[in-house]
């Protein structure tokens, strides 16, 4: 059997038995400090690299035309936001650690949160 050599190298690059979704692992991510507002705008979150204290509150606002989500990946927490509209997300019951969150109306929006 002969392996077309461009097959081999798509297979290499997925991480051999990996699939190549479109699912992604937290990005490290060094927040420049508490993040208090996340802005849900233009299909993207910003600042994609979010840090916030445990225990504490994050101020939604989605400056957008579409309604988007903040959903932190295996935890209770999915958060609809309106367009133009704004949303309150308790960080409380979140132990210290990378989170990664993503829309999941629009699942290319994604960001990483960091807990301290």
């Amino acid at each position: 059997m002969r392996i077309h050599p461009w097959l081999l190298i798509g297979v290499l690059a997925c991480g051999g038995a990996v699939s190549c979704s479109g699912s992604k692992a937290p990005a490290s991510c060094t927040p420049s400090g508490p993040t208090q507002t996340v802005q849900l705008q233009d299909f993207a979150f910003s600042p994609t690299c979010i840090g916030a204290p445990a225990g504490t509150q994050l101020v939604l606002q989605n400056t957008g035309a579409a309604e988007h989500t903040f959903t932190i990946n295996d935890t209770p927490i999915d958060q609809s936001v309106d367009p133009g509209a704004g949303a309150e997300v308790q960080l409380t019951g979140l132990a210290p650690g990378t989170y990664p969150v993503i829309c999941t109306l629009h699942p290319q929006m994604t960001a990483t949160l960091v807990i301290s």
